[in-house]
């Protein structure tokens, strides 16, 4: 009897066979096998994720912890100097413990070999970095005879990148002195200090408004002068109405500034009364007057829920201040307000203009060959670097419409433009501008895959063509739409180049209370975040004191795109979610 091979007879056998053969080709870990495409896509896929999950956490990272108080080390040299300082970095690579001794306890150099060369930030006179007393020296691995902890070492920053290190020996009210220990010293100072740089703060509020209505009053006054002579022949008595109101002006600011003054000079003896004394490691005293103390700390009598409080603080200085004695000192308020600003006004221009010239493209545009060719320039200006946007918004907009606004509304205010020059308003322009292809890309191909079958049966309805784009078309746009809102709010924070041309500015003068206002007129120039993180990166020498706030004003900047981001997302979602139930 033949023997014949037996074949599946039922659909139970059919399925068990398809399901061995899938397992025949499913390999380790449920990974398809002999797929290398499988394998080669994902190997890509894994490294994008990685590439982009590692900077994204290295940023984190670094700007979370760039307020973060480090130890203050006293290193003795087998010369017989003694610094005292912050270590910035290690030029070799110590072992983790080397590193982890030289921050908690003592040690000697019975091992040399496993310190290493260091970078330290000891005290400093001068602000600038390339002089001899910038404050940092390099210390070769074999000099370094031992390295201690002071408990009491303190930390105290002038202004103007001027750092002292000591140990407080004396605090003294007026010539009265309250105490001598560094123990009771400190907190002395820390409530003391408070209180007087409060008072040395709302002084220079008071000031900076004062003299910004000062301004104000007599620009006003001279302009209605101005104004007067334009019409002298036809009114002569209101040039000399104009210049009595221009004097009596001049008279009342006088004396609003003598009282000032007076007020000013009263808060500065008030708090010139508190000193204190700091002892370096080389025997220099000095004695300092608190208000004239940017900010004290010491590190290395701080816990860690002490140094998560400090670490907080600092944040919130550089969050919520503005302009200081030097880039290092400065805060990122204006550069934050600034870079909204100008986003809000790229958004509100841009998202308008390129849904009307998609729409026209896609639905009005009968021309095959008309709309070829404005596709392909679209698409052209798409790539055009962003500095070439800068150099046509100054040309357009500071040195061609900017100047005949003025004559046309600012007459009174010339010769010094109002807006023919940089400023918030031709910033936002030139984004516009530069993001526009981007918008009407997406737009269109949005538009684009509207269904056929519903704008017939809109037609079908009796509706119009623009009652159809109304009331169909552009609710199915809106998720494309958004898309495209998205991709020109990350271009326009990528683009630092153009902005420099038509009003970013590397820093704003004003008091906290008017910095909103003052960044927020659309002929005032502005900080952006971007050109502040390029001020950091490249236009500063003392890169060991501007590389912790380079990674905070990144990471600040990057949470700003990421917010935007996750708005437009949400909105995006929300009109998905509302189409869906149209549809059902």
């Amino acid at each position: 009897m033949t023997s014949h091979q037996e074949t599946p007879t039922s659909a139970g056998d059919e399925e068990r066979a398809c399901v061995s053969r899938d397992a025949a080709r499913v390999g380790i870990l449920g990974m398809p096998a002999a797929e290398p495409m499988h394998w080669l896509t994902g190997g890509a896929l894994a490294m994008v994720v990685l590439s982009v999950g590692g900077l994204l956490g290295l940023l984190l990272v670094h700007g979370l912890f760039a307020f973060w108080p480090k130890p203050i080390v006293r290193l003795s040299m087998t010369d017989g100097r003694a610094y005292l300082g912050e270590v910035l970095s290690w030029n070799a690579s110590p072992t983790a413990s080397a590193r982890r001794d030289l921050i908690v306890a003592s040690r000697s150099a019975s091992d040399p070999e496993t310190i290493g060369d260091m970078i330290l930030r000891v005290s400093n006179r001068s602000p600038s970095p390339s002089s001899s007393d910038s404050g940092i020296v390099r210390l070769p691995r074999r000099a370094i005879a031992s390295q201690t902890i002071d408990p009491w070492a303190v930390a105290i920053d002038l202004g103007g990148n001027v750092r002292l290190f000591g140990t407080p020996t004396a605090f003294y009210e007026q010539s009265t002195l309250i105490a001598d220990e560094p123990a009771r010293i400190w907190p002395l100072f820390e409530t003391r200090h408070r209180e007087v740089r409060q008072q040395r703060r709302d002084a220079q509020r008071e000031k900076d408004n004062v003299l910004a209505d000062v301004d104000r009053l007599l620009a006003s006054k001279r302009r209605e002068l101005a104004a007067a002579r334009a019409r002298s022949q036809a009114s002569p008595q209101a040039v000399d109405d104009a210049e009595e109101a221009l004097a009596y002006a001049r008279s009342e600011s006088d004396k609003e500034l003598d009282r000032l003054r007076e007020r000013l000079a009263q808060v500065e003896a008030s708090t010139q009364r508190y000193r204190m004394i700091v002892k370096g490691t080389d025997g220099t005293t000095w004695n300092l007057a608190l208000v004239d103390i940017v900010r004290g700390s010491a590190p290395n009598q701080a816990g860690f829920l002490s140094a998560v409080v400090t670490s907080c603080e600092r944040w919130k200085e550089f969050l919520t201040t503005g302009a200081g004695d030097s880039v290092q000192q400065s805060g990122i308020y204006p550069a934050i307000v600034g870079t909204l600003a100008v986003t809000m006004i790229m958004t509100v221009l841009v998202v308008p203009v390129g849904v009307m010239a998609a729409f026209f493209l896609r639905e009005y545009t009968r021309n095959p060959t008309l709309r070829f060719c404005l596709r392909i320039t679209i698409r052209n200006l798409a790539g055009i670097p962003s500095i070439v946007f800068g150099v046509f918004g100054l040309l357009l907009f500071c040195d061609t419409i900017g100047p005949a606004l003025d004559a046309l509304w600012f007459a009174d205010s010339l010769p010094w433009p109002t807006f023919g020059k940089g400023g918030l308003l031709w910033a936002g322009c030139t984004l516009a501008l530069l993001t526009l292809p981007v918008v009407i890309v997406s737009t269109e191909d949005a538009v684009a895959v509207v269904p056929s079958s519903v704008r017939q049966a809109s037609y079908a309805c009796g509706a119009s063509q623009w009652q159809t784009i109304q009331r169909v078309i552009l609710p199915y746009a809106l998720p494309g739409i958004a898309t495209g809102t998205l991709l020109a709010i990350a271009r326009a924070a990528a683009a630092v180049a153009p902005l420099m041309l038509v009003g970013a500015v590397t820093m704003t003068h004003g008091s906290e209370g008017n910095e909103t206002f003052s960044q927020l007129q659309l002929d005032q120039e502005f900080m952006h975040l971007g050109l502040h993180v390029y001020n950091l990166a490249f236009e500063t020498d003392d890169h060991w004191t501007t590389r912790p706030l380079l990674y905070a004003t990144a990471l600040v900047l990057l949470v700003i795109v990421i917010s935007l981001n996750m708005v437009a997302i949400a909105l995006r979602s929300r009109w998905r979610q509302r189409l869906a139930v149209r549809e059902l």
